[in-house]
């Protein structure tokens, strides 16, 4: 008897990854968790938004991770992958740097992007 259990991958199965960008600017800190933010600054959210919130859990481009006002941003529709992984190699690195920073070390990840970039 063959037991092997037969998988299916739909377009439900694959995770979806939600970038924003913001419409206004936001600059009150009252609270270290809350970013502030320029217009057309972009974010990639980190946790599935709460219906009830009136804010998004989000990473931004300059590797800072903290809340927005759902009412200052957009869904971004239509990125192109090409625009996705540079947004999130853009953010990849930033958090390179700070890690680097931190420990005075460079990581594999940060040897091979400095290796791409120079070969281009």
């Amino acid at each position: 008897m063959d037991s092997k259990i037969k998988t299916t991958t739909t377009a439900t199965d694959i995770p979806q990854i939600f970038t924003l960008k913001s419409v206004f600017e936001y600059m009150e800190n009252r609270d270290p968790k809350i970013l502030t933010f320029n217009v057309d600054e972009r974010f990639v959210m980190i946790k599935d938004p709460d219906k009830s919130s009136d804010w998004y859990y989000v990473i931004n481009e300059k590797g800072q991770i903290g809340y927005v006002p759902n009412s200052y941003v957009i869904y971004e529709e239509n990125m192109n992958i090409k625009e996705l992984l540079q947004l999130i190699d853009s953010i990849a690195s930033k958090l390179d740097q700070k890690n680097n920073e931190q420990n005075k070390i460079l990581t594999d990840r940060q040897l091979k992007h400095a290796q791409i970039t120079n070969a281009m």
